[in-house]
């Protein structure tokens, strides 16, 4: 019906083939340019576009995508082949280009691994070539990307969609640093500050794990206090 719902970890309505996560909602290609590719309802979990940075999208018989929906038991098909819509209008190229570009930059973790999730199917593929090219080589092609896409879409529109890429880049980068900050022990400073908390520390406690616990004890600690406001006596 062309309508779109969104919820915390599922994203169901129009999606598209993208190798960067975060960017393939709609903050870069507008609903109206998405319904452009044609009446397509996906439903994708949020989750393993995290886990794998290339994603596509493939489509299941619709008798096994009705059955799905009616709680039936039965194997998903295969489909033969990808469902490749096709490309609208040059601004909607451009953003792709840039966003598919992006991936040879991403520190996500490449992961190879088929996930079926009722009318879709998702298959992550290897990318592992990609994150291991030349730093050069990736600066050369942003460079020569940046200047095809102010010719698509004007120089503030580039330097807009630019500016968003660089803070998911980041988060990017938080996430990779996070993930392999929890493979070590927590530091004796999160220790004695989980104690001074009152917080029970577990065995074998990570470093993202204990500043996960230091929030929710210092969130808890928050909700017990109790403001207590003077009251004049006339």
């Amino acid at each position: 019906d062309g309508k779109v719902y969104k919820d915390d970890q599922i994203f169901f309505g129009y999606a598209r083939l993208s190798a960067c996560p975060e960017l393939a909602e709609f903050g870069y290609i507008s609903e109206t340019e998405l319904k452009l590719l044609g009446n397509k309802i996906w439903k994708v979990p949020k989750k393993n576009w995290c886990v794998c940075p290339e994603i596509e999208v493939v489509k299941i018989a619709e008798k096994q995508k009705h059955s799905d929906f009616e709680g039936r038991n039965e194997s998903p098909s295969r489909p033969s082949r990808p469902l490749v819509a096709p490309v609208p209008a040059n601004l909607y190229l451009a953003r792709s280009r840039l966003i598919m570009w992006l991936s040879t930059c991403m520190s996500l973790s490449a992961t190879l691994s088929l996930v079926e999730h009722d009318n879709i199917q998702i298959i992550c593929k290897e990318v592992d070539k990609k994150m291991d090219e030349n730093t050069q080589t990736r600066i050369d092609e942003y460079v020569s990307l940046l200047n095809r896409l102010k010719e698509q879409v004007g120089n503030e529109n580039a330097l807009a969609i630019l500016q968003e890429v660089k803070k998911d880049e980041r988060a990017n980068q938080i996430h990779k640093e996070r993930s392999f900050s929890n493979d070590l022990p927590a530091t004796e400073n999160q220790i004695a500050y989980l104690r001074k908390l009152g917080a029970v520390i577990p065995e074998g406690l990570g470093r993202q794990e204990a500043s996960q616990l230091i929030d929710n004890a210092k969130a808890a600690r928050n909700r017990a206090t109790v403001v207590k406001v003077p009251v004049r006596v006339p």
